[in-house]
């Protein structure tokens, strides 16, 4: 018997008294909700599509060789990140023609909408570069490459100077020449 809606609160409480381990995840199990967007380190972006309750299976689209993918719930909340509604990875997913016109015409708007929902509005170097391969495939080192000179005055996104620095989104603008000060002190004698 198929499900509409994916982990519903009956679905998940049986879940959980076979399972009891699984109380600590309980708002990620009410989470997996038909229509939502993950993502999963080796198989990418998925597409939850329902839940066979008789099975115990969320059935998920993934990406490229893995479409209609039955997975165990208990697997899905150690291995899949859900990505909330107006990440800019289900967005682009769900209206991919809006999402284009942004990277084609609007780096700014982009680099703010994946740095708002990160921790502190900051993110790695390794962490961009993984959102943006996921949001435009092979192409996003050269649109990467192209938006960072595109950017280079705008003074509400710190771009990372090494390896190790992170992607900022700042609450206000900084001037190009208090940035340089701050970095001058920074720096190790």
């Amino acid at each position: 018997m198929m499900v509409s809606n994916p982990m519903d609160s009956s679905a998940v409480d049986t879940l959980i008294k076979s399972k009891p381990e699984l109380a600590a995840h309980k708002d990620k199990l009410l989470a997996l909700k038909k229509g939502s967007y993950c993502l999963h380190r080796s198989w990418g972006v998925g597409h939850i599509k329902n839940y066979d309750e008789a099975k115990n299976r969320l059935v998920i689209d993934f990406e490229g060789d893995k479409q209609t993918h039955e997975m165990e719930p208990a697997f899905c909340v150690t291995k899949l990140e859900l990505l909330p509604e107006n990440h800019i990875i289900a967005a682009h997913r769900k209206n991919p023609a809006e999402i284009q016109a942004l990277i084609d015409s609007n780096p700014a708007e982009i680099f703010s909408r994946i740095l708002t929902l990160s921790p502190n509005n900051t993110m790695s170097l390794l962490e961009m570069e993984s959102t943006l391969q996921y949001l435009m495939g092979a192409d996003y080192k050269k649109w990467l490459t192209n938006a960072k000179k595109r950017l280079a005055k705008d003074s509400l996104i710190a771009f990372p100077v090494k390896k190790t620095d992170s992607y900022v989104l700042r609450a206000e603008p900084v001037a190009a020449d208090d940035e340089i000060l701050v970095a001058f002190y920074k720096t190790k004698n």
